[in-house]
């Protein structure tokens, strides 16, 4: 690769939202999300709903993607 792609992917932030709950959350709430996202009695709309009581802007697509991604 070249010295500018370098550059740019070390200046790249993970600004993904679930890079960002894995920070911001206290490690019980990442946890808890965690195992929501892998139990499929809970669904997208209830855990969205639960993170944006607590002010994270997520979407219900954005939960689809995180549990799409973990398999």
């Amino acid at each position: 690769m070249g010295a500018l792609l370098d550059e740019m992917k070390a200046q790249k932030p993970n600004n993904s939202i679930a890079a960002r709950l894995k920070r911001e959350l206290s490690e019980e709430d990442y946890k808890d999300l965690m195992t929501a996202i892998k139990s499929p009695d809970i669904s997208n709309a209830v855990i969205a709903k639960a993170l944006n009581n607590r002010g994270f802007k997520v979407g219900v697509s954005s939960i689809g993607s995180m549990r799409r991604n973990l398999k």
